[in-house]
């Protein structure tokens, strides 16, 4: 308050005046931390909240530096010194930086707060059973997605005497190795190889996810004795056994001057008898299966004339 001389004036005139102070805009840091941390589908509110300042009072939100509005099950409730946004249900996608401005008259103060969203893992690649032909590579995926981000863990099933298997951790070695984003990667793929194998992913929000595959090493068909020679006398008997090993189902083809004599499936065993050679004889015998493409071994067995033969496939 003060007074001040009024002119012109036949007498000394004085006028009572007074100065109003608006106080501006204060928002509660206690209310609106620096950051909050809630899980995904949880419900949540951000309370900006003015402690000091003359009404009235305005307020608007911005996310990330743009105005933000109310949408789906988010709402904004304005009050004369408070507003608050209502997440129903928090989805991935609110994670940001959030801004309340409060302005009036006098002035306008803002207060950001980070809202941070936590999402438990989410399979992007699930892994799948998956075949690989022996001392070939394969890979195998297995990816996933949440926040914070997922680790990936590869375990394979180890069998022991003393139980009926474990899951061990597979660590990186000179034909193993695991890719940041979760992929393994098995070079000069050995029989060993095969079984079953753990991916699991986890970032410490619920349980994570892990699922189980197969590994099959498909291994082309080989014999145990690639090449025999068999000699018998006149109306002697002898026996050629084709034994070949690999992945099944092995058809076994026995040839006799390029003609079919007998086929078998491995497991079975079929004989049939060759008599009256008239000349020395070349039976060939041949493993195919689905790899038969990738290799295939003959075996031989020479027989004399005037001898008996029975052929078997195992």
């Amino acid at each position: 308050m003060f007074w001040d001389k009024l002119m012109p004036c036949m007498s000394v005139c004085f006028r009572k005046m007074s100065l109003l102070s608006i106080v501006p805009p204060v928002i509660d840091a206690h209310y609106f931390r620096e950051s909050i941390t809630v899980d995904e589908e949880a419900r949540t509110k951000l309370m900006c909240v003015v402690i000091k300042g003359d009404p009235p009072m305005r307020f608007h939100w911005l996310k990330n530096g743009q105005t933000f509005l109310a949408h789906g099950d988010t709402t904004v409730q304005t009050f004369e010194d408070t507003s608050i946004v209502t997440f129903k249900k928090v989805v991935s996608s609110d994670r940001g930086q959030y801004t309340c401005v409060a302005t009036n008259v006098a002035s306008s103060t803002n207060r950001t707060m980070q809202l941070i969203v936590n999402v438990p893992p989410q399979w992007t690649v699930e892994p799948k059973n998956v075949s690989v032909v022996l001392g070939h590579r394969v890979w195998i995926d297995c990816a996933a997605v949440g926040f914070p981000a997922p680790s990936i863990l590869w375990k394979k099933l180890i069998h022991t005497e003393s139980s009926s298997g474990d899951f061990t951790y597979v660590h990186s070695n000179p034909r193993a190795h695991r890719f940041n984003n979760g992929t393994l990667v098995l070079s000069d793929v050995e029989e060993s190889d095969a079984g079953s194998y753990l991916c699991q992913a986890s970032n410490g929000i619920a349980a994570g996810l892990s699922k189980i595959i197969t590994l099959q090493v498909l291994v082309p068909p080989t014999f145990k004795e690639p090449f025999q020679t068999k000699t018998v006398t006149e109306e002697s008997n002898t026996t050629l056994r084709c034994i070949a090993t690999g992945h099944a189902p092995i058809v076994i083809t026995w040839q006799k001057d390029k003609s079919l004599i007998d086929i078998s499936k491995r497991g079975s065993q079929k004989g049939k008898d060759i008599t009256n050679f008239n000349d020395e004889m070349e039976a060939i015998c041949i493993a195919l299966n689905q790899l038969s493409d990738q290799k295939s071994d003959i075996f031989r067995s020479v027989i004399l004339p005037d001898s008996k033969a029975v052929l078997q496939a195992i």
